[in-house]
């Protein structure tokens, strides 16, 4: 027989437990951060990363869809891969597409990817993770005039599906609470497309939409100081080295240049004989 006092203490417990439960359940979620990274002191011709993190959030998601526009004078974009705190979960679904745009100076990649899809034949071991949930890979420009200079890589809003994070039951959508450009500056609504969530979004259905995730912006800064010229090797010199370096490079498939203009000395397109030719006579006939 169950004693008052052992009875007095299970419905305790139980009072306990039930308002936890409900305390948690009307608490208010803790916004994600989504952030782009500032990358610095990139070289003339690198390639670049510039990684998109979640820093924060109380909250799961099990999709992601992101609008990114960049300056396509400064940056050649390359592709876009899962971020590296993803890759061990297996998330089902990854894609991108560059959208069209001749001669633009600001080009937009659409980037989406899902953790479980309906009719998927596997699932993934790990839901959102905090840390790199997406990387976007560019070459910076061969153009030296612009070093020095920096190139944005913003969050851009085309539709309510622009930057957005699912939940894993797809009942839920979280979009842009504020922006911040790459200073940190609130640029909320200051812009109808890098000011954050299209107004006429956050509307009442079936599908809960939610301002729960602040937005950050990135960027890549390029290096004012490009190099010796014609340090090949890019080992801070210009000497013999070099020119064994590039006739490496062209005839035997070594290592490509690594510094300045990347070899190409000629002013014509492409790394052939005559930037080997070009440099013999630089090296001899100054």
């Amino acid at each position: 027989m169950i004693s008052n006092g052992l009875k007095l203490i299970r419905m305790t417990v139980l009072a306990i437990t039930l308002l936890a439960a409900s305390l948690y359940a009307n608490s208010p979620m803790t916004p994600f951060d989504i952030a782009a990274q500032n990358v610095s002191d990139v070289r003339i011709g690198d390639p670049v990363t510039v990684a998109i993190d979640l820093t924060s959030g109380s909250e799961v998601f099990g999709s992601y869809k992101f609008l990114v526009a960049y300056d396509a004078t400064r940056l050649n974009f390359v592709n876009a891969t899962i971020g590296n705190d993803l890759v061990a979960c297996h998330w089902e679904s990854f894609s991108y597409t560059l959208l069209p745009c001749s001669q633009c100076n600001t080009r937009l990649v659409e980037v989406t990817a899902v953790a479980d899809l309906a009719n998927g034949g596997e699932h993934p071991s790990c839901l959102s993770q905090f840390g790199q949930i997406l990387k976007l890979n560019f070459n910076v420009t061969t153009d030296t005039l612009m070093a020095g200079s920096t190139a944005a890589v913003n969050f851009y809003w085309d539709d309510c599906s622009s930057n957005t994070l699912g939940s894993v039951l797809a009942d839920t959508v979280w979009h842009g609470r504020f922006v911040y450009d790459q200073q940190g500056n609130n640029i909320t609504d200051l812009d109808p497309h890098l000011g954050g969530t299209l107004h006429g979004c956050i509307i009442p259905g079936d599908i809960v939409n939610v301002r729960g995730t602040n937005i950050h912006d990135g960027s890549v800064s390029i290096r004012l100081k490009f190099g010796v010229y014609a340090d090949c090797n890019g080992d801070g010199r210009f000497n013999i080295a070099d020119i064994i370096y590039l006739i490496s490079y062209v005839f035997d498939g070594g290592p490509a240049p690594r510094d300045y203009l990347h070899g190409d000395f000629d002013g014509v397109e492409g790394l052939t004989i005559a930037d080997v030719v070009f440099l013999i006579h630089y090296m001899f006939g100054r």
